[in-house]
């Protein structure tokens, strides 16, 4: 669905070091927040770009998350669908990669506990039982 418009709102969501991590936005001409994260291509450029009144034109999902694929601002393509949608690829197999790591690291430590008992702990049967007075 394509949306144009000017910008009438601009929010920044910062992440733990104070840089921004996500921009969202809204135009004049639709009532929704459009979602522009960090991870897309141009983010630096973008940032620089938006401003309050700035004519834009969009393209977006229907659904209720308005993740911007892609975006024109003054005749300058900041973000195309191919790009936005390599963005996600690269975001989603980096999270695979990091999944697989550490399911692997938790799976060596897991062999190395077992393969090696803990000297500090005895489990042996005792000579004498307590109860019994011998």
């Amino acid at each position: 669905m394509q949306t144009a418009g000017s910008i009438s709102s601009i929010d920044y969501t910062y992440d733990k070091y104070r840089n921004v991590a996500n921009i969202k936005f809204r135009l004049d001409t639709a009532p929704d927040v459009f979602f522009y994260p960090s991870y897309f291509p141009n983010f630096k450029r973008t940032q620089e770009v938006l401003r309050v009144g700035t004519p834009v034109q969009i393209t977006h999902p229907r659904d209720r998350e308005k993740d911007v694929w892609s975006l024109r601002v003054r005749n300058e393509i900041l973000a195309d669908f191919e790009g936005v949608k390599q963005s996600h690829h690269s975001n989603g197999n980096w999270a695979l990669i990091c999944a697989v790591g550490f399911t692997a690291a938790v799976a060596v430590l897991e062999w190395c506990t077992r393969r090696r008992p803990n000297p500090r702990l005895k489990l042996t049967r005792p000579t004498r039982s307590f109860w019994k007075p011998q």
